[in-house]
C-alpha cells in the first residue's frame, strides 16, 4: 500500500510479480503457503533478477542491469539477514569437521551438509567458494 501511495512504479511491480508467483504456487499446490515456501519464492526471485543482471551486464545493456538490481535490493528486503564470509566460513568449517572431509572429492557431502546449516543465509554459490578455500587448505 505504501508502495501505490508513493508512486513508487519499480517496487510496485516487483511485489506484484512476487504475489503472482506466490498465487501460482498455492494454486498448483491447493493449499495456503507456509512462511518458508513464500520465502523460497522470494528466493527464486531474487536469484532470477541476480542472473539476469549478470546476463545484462555481459550483453552490453547497462539500463536493464541496473533495473534488475534495483528490483533485486527490494527483495532482499524481505529475506532474513545474509552472512558474511566469515559467518558463512564458520558454518562451513563446521560442517567440514562433521563430516570428516579432507579433499576437494569430498565436497558435495560438505556441501549438503552446509547448506541445511545455513539455510537460506547465504547464496550456495558463497558456500560452494568458501568450502573449496577450505578443503584445498587441509588438502595442501
Amino acid at each position: 500500500m505504501t508502495a501505490l501511495r508513493a508512486r513508487d512504479e519499480t517496487r510496485l511491480a516487483t511485489l506484484r510479480l512476487v504475489k503472482a508467483a506466490a498465487k501460482n504456487a498455492e494454486v498448483a499446490k491447493r493449499f495456503a503457503l507456509t512462511d518458508d515456501e513464500y520465502e523460497a519464492i522470494v528466493r527464486r526471485q531474487v536469484k532470477m533478477r541476480r542472473e539476469a543482471a549478470g546476463e545484462y551486464d555481459r550483453g552490453h545493456r547497462p539500463e536493464q542491469a541496473a533495473q534488475e538490481r534495483r528490483e533485486l535490493a527490494i527483495l532482499e528486503e524481505y529475506l532474513p539477514a545474509q552472512l558474511d564470509d566469515a559467518g558463512v566460513r564458520e558454518l562451513v568449517m563446521q560442517a567440514v569437521d562433521e563430516t570428516g572431509a579432507t579433499s576437494l572429492r569430498e565436497l558435495g557431502k560438505v556441501m549438503s551438509h552446509a547448506m541445511r546449516t545455513v539455510q537460506g543465509r547465504a547464496d550456495g554459490n558463497q558456500v560452494n567458494r568458501i568450502a573449496r578455500d577450505i578443503l584445498s587448505e587441509r588438502a595442501g
